[in-house]
């Protein structure tokens, strides 16, 4: 999986590429098919902390999660869990779409 932190109009700290490097790296264990994973961060004029999370699977699924805090943080941790919520979702559904099939009725004579 490539994992890209940029920075729009700001520059990234060290320690916050970190944080979002962990919090990024559990998102294979809710779904396995990534290919890449594009985290930018923003600061606004209000003084608020925006995260934009885009995760790009192998089969053109994208999903995207953005959210906004007091702080780069907590914006980084809501939309990890947001994209954590999405991924687990899709893979819920595609895991029931293959073991939900009815049983054969059996044929009566």
């Amino acid at each position: 999986m490539l994992l890209t932190i940029t920075g729009q109009n700001v520059r990234v700290p060290e320690h916050v590429k970190a944080y979002a490097t962990t919090k990024v790296s559990r998102l294979p264990k809710y779904y396995d098919n990534l290919d890449r994973v594009r985290v930018t961060l923003r600061r606004e004029p209000a003084g608020v902390a925006t995260a934009r999370i885009v995760a790009q699977g192998k089969r053109k699924h994208c999903f995207v999660a953005e959210e906004t805090a007091d702080n780069a943080y907590g914006s980084i941790s809501r939309a990890a869990r947001d994209l954590e919520r999405q991924l687990s979702r899709v893979k819920k559904r595609v895991r029931n779409r293959k073991h939900c099939r009815k049983a054969a009725v059996p044929w009566k004579e």
